[in-house]
């Protein structure tokens, strides 16, 4: 007898490990690697909900959307002034320097994070317009120093090429190629 509970599954789904993050300017196709990274990337969505109930006693009736976002959250291993700039949202940055402060502007860039499952799918995540979330803990330990980066989509009309963008695809896209 075999075993019990065991769901119906494809095994070309299953993935694990890192992804390569790409970043660019604003409005253009991503192609600056940031880096080695550590596996545990995220990509968290939300959507705030707001629930309208009728009745006594009150019962849900309909709900509607009042926020959505999308945080990408990825963990850099390399000393990288350009990362730091970038999570930011501001910054100079040179080959030996990084200067920070005083800036109330944050900078837009672009973003594209690729992995390859096991069984040989690439996905493409497409952060069409981003901002750095503004934190930036830089660690100091016996362990390989980790950095944190957390990046938030911001709604943009176009994609990379200029193309418009309908409603409800404005935030981010994910493919799948086999």
């Amino acid at each position: 007898m075999g075993a019990y509970n065991v769901p119906s599954y494809e095994t070309d789904k299953f993935s694990f490990g890192p992804a390569v993050l790409y970043a660019g300017p604003a409005g253009s196709t991503p192609s600056v690697d940031i880096g080695a990274v550590r596996s545990g990337g995220s990509l968290v969505v939300t959507r705030t909900i707001l629930d309208v109930n009728q009745g006594s006693p009150a019962t849900l009736v309909k709900r509607y959307v009042t926020a959505e976002s999308g945080v990408l959250t990825i963990t850099g291993i390399e000393w990288d002034f350009d990362n730091f700039s970038r999570v930011l949202g501001a910054g100079e940055t040179s080959a030996n320097t990084f200067e920070f402060g005083g800036s109330m502007t944050v900078s837009n860039l672009a973003l594209k994070l690729v992995h390859r499952n096991p069984a040989g799918h690439t996905y493409t995540f497409c952060i069409w317009l981003a901002n750095g979330q503004g934190t930036l803990t830089i660690p100091f330990g016996d362990d390989i120093h980790e950095f944190e980066y957390s990046f938030a989509a911001l709604q943009t009309e176009t994609d990379w090429a200029g193309n418009s963008l309908a409603e409800g695809k404005r935030l981010f896209k994910i493919t799948k190629e086999t």
